[in-house]
């Protein structure tokens, strides 16, 4: 894997009140340092995860989980 690429990640809980109707995804986006597409993945993460703080800790569990070294990972989860 090429040293100049970031993997963009985000989370998110629709519905989060209303357990019935949640709906918990998330997105990889994964992009060169000159701005090139190189891939977008989409999940929904594992049912005991209900709100967008997991999806998105999720998702960067599924960056570290396909990659040797540690990649360069942004978010916007505090």
């Amino acid at each position: 894997m090429p040293d100049d690429i970031r993997f963009y990640v985000d989370g998110s809980a629709m519905d989060p009140t209303l357990k019935a109707l949640t709906s918990v995804d998330f997105s990889i986006v994964v992009v060169a340092s000159d701005g090139e597409l190189l891939g977008v993945a989409l999940g929904t993460p594992p049912g005991w995860i209900h709100d967008s703080a997991g999806a998105e800790a999720w998702a960067v569990y599924t960056v570290l989980a396909m990659s040797v070294a540690f990649p360069a990972i942004v978010t916007d989860c505090l």
